[in-house]
């Protein structure tokens, strides 16, 4: 497997055609990470998001419902989601 380093170097030596190839692959992949990490989160789930920890109240399709410990409402991305 390729390190970052020389992924990043790859990338930097593609021409337009090239780049307009593979951020389709790329967001791709990305979506497919949300959808795995959307199908483990349930309401109720005690979750992480940046400096706070809460509970999921609702999964909305991008976005998910949190209330922290301290009583304040989040709407965060399902990418900023970590399972406690």
């Amino acid at each position: 497997m390729k390190t970052l380093e020389e992924i990043a170097s790859l990338i930097t030596s593609l021409d337009n055609e090239g780049l307009n190839k593979i951020i389709p692959i790329i967001k791709s992949h990305r979506n497919t990470l949300a959808s795995m990490k959307k199908s483990q989160l349930s309401v109720g789930t005690r979750v992480r998001f940046g400096e706070h920890k809460g509970v999921i109240d609702k999964i909305n399709r991008t976005r998910v419902a949190c209330t922290t410990d301290n009583g304040v409402g989040y709407n965060v991305p399902i990418s900023m989601i970590n399972v406690i």
